[in-house]
């Protein structure tokens, strides 16, 4: 994999002054162009390197000025544009994205744990001889307090999001859950995971 990364210099900003004249033609209209390098990764800024540069030239006669205190003021008042920090800004809306899913995640996590409903399934963990052990169950029936809810078939040895091909429910196999033991479940992560809503390719429909 080729890295295009490097130093580039561009113009950030430009300006139009009648504070000086030109020492060649005598006229007060200067451009000055402000430039500034930057380190890039694949042709995208990274952050601003080194210092700014004032280029000035007279708009009559074309000639470069050189006018050191003007160069020095126009230098520091030009700020490095934003877009000379892209990759940054590019990582830092990432992490907000993800952190702002994950909360709006966990958010619903836990509202669909204090408020169960039918058809929700839950991904279960079990220990058994050392060994981590995952499994699905499918809420079908609530009364009051308790939680009528069938089995699967198979068990996992990792967490899984959606169930084996040759996975489903099965109508005689039946486990009972309490809607006060709930929250602690969630908490001691015997409930990993609460689905609702879900689809036909999650497989969690199949019931036999």
């Amino acid at each position: 994999m080729f890295l295009f990364y490097g130093k580039r210099n561009a113009r950030i900003k430009q300006y139009k002054t009648e504070e000086q004249s030109c020492k060649h033609c005598g006229h007060f209209n200067i451009t000055v162009k402000v430039y500034q390098e930057y380190f890039h990764l694949f042709y995208l800024p990274i952050a601003p390197v080194g210092t700014k540069e004032a280029v000035m030239t007279c708009n009559n006669c074309g000639q470069p000025v050189r006018l050191n205190r003007l160069s020095n003021k126009y230098e520091e008042k030009t700020r490095s544009p934003f877009y000379y920090y892209t990759i940054p800004l590019l990582i830092a809306a990432l992490i907000i994205t993800l952190i702002t899913s994950a909360y709006i995640s966990n958010s619903n996590q836990t509202k669909y744990i204090n408020a169960p409903q039918t058809n929700d399934v839950y991904v279960m963990y079990q220990q058994e001889d050392s060994m981590d052990m995952y499994y699905f169950v499918r809420i079908v029936k609530i009364n009051e307090d308790t939680l009528f809810a069938l089995n699967n078939q198979l068990f996992y040895s990792r967490y899984v999001y959606k169930m084996d091909p040759v996975d489903y429910f099965t109508e005689n196999d039946t486990t009972l859950l309490f809607k006060h033991e709930l929250p602690q479940m969630y908490e001691d992560k015997t409930i990993q995971r609460v689905f609702r809503n879900y689809d036909d390719e999650d497989g969690f429909t199949r019931i036999n």
